[in-house]
């Protein structure tokens, strides 16, 4: 990164080697261009910097270069976005599904509950209500098997079921609440649902 300098401020930025290069169509610049050479055209090198910390809404944007300890250095401004409803909206629909979709725990075995997994839970569960002795290996989420009976693969069953009435019913409220205005960030719709899942954060 580059900035083209003039009485010790910037001029342009950013500055490339391929604008150096346009500007100055009658001089034949090696390929590789050490900083010496440059500063004889005015062109210094920027140096990079880590972006600030930010939250879900906020963004950070790159500010002019700031002459620090004897270099050019990125800078970074740390921004309110501008959130629309419909955005919100978006973004909670959003965070519904990857909460439904990021498991339940039950009796310490952690259920998938994607969309795959919940097929295969409503069809294990219509095999154990018609038969007493059904019985089968189900694999947690983590990789670990565990025999369930017909009584516990039900349980599991409507704790899954529960889980995703609840995601839809926070995600109702949400929306509620966004058209209300009472809801304004999109951190504010993490912890709407957060409050609810707190050990299921997606």
């Amino acid at each position: 990164m580059f900035a083209l300098i003039n009485n010790n401020e910037i001029s342009i930025y950013p500055y490339t080697i391929k604008n150096l290069r346009e500007d100055n169509p009658d001089i034949s610049f090696p390929e590789d261009i050490n900083d010496d050479l440059l500063i004889e055209y005015d062109v210094r090198r920027v140096y990079p910097t880590d972006k600030p910390q930010y939250t879900l809404d906020q963004t950070v944007v790159e500010g002019v270069p700031s002459w620090e300890n004897g270099q050019w250095n990125q800078t970074w401004h740390v921004v309110d976005k501008q959130i629309t409803k419909q955005q919100l909206i978006d973004f909670a629909s959003d965070y519904r599904w990857r909460t439904e979709v990021g498991g339940v725990s039950f009796n310490g075995i952690t259920i998938a509950t994607d969309d795959r997994s919940q097929t295969k839970i409503i069809g294990a569960r219509l095999a154990a209500e018609l038969n007493e002795e059904w019985e089968t290996i189900w694999v947690a989420m983590d990789g670990s098997r565990h025999v369930v009976d017909n009584q516990m693969m039900i349980l599991i069953s409507d704790v899954v079921q529960a889980h995703v009435n609840k995601c839809f019913t926070v995600y109702s409220q949400v929306v509620d609440d966004i058209d209300t205005e009472e809801i304004t960030k999109f951190e504010q719709i993490v912890q709407a649902f957060n409050n609810e899942f707190i050990s299921q954060t997606p």
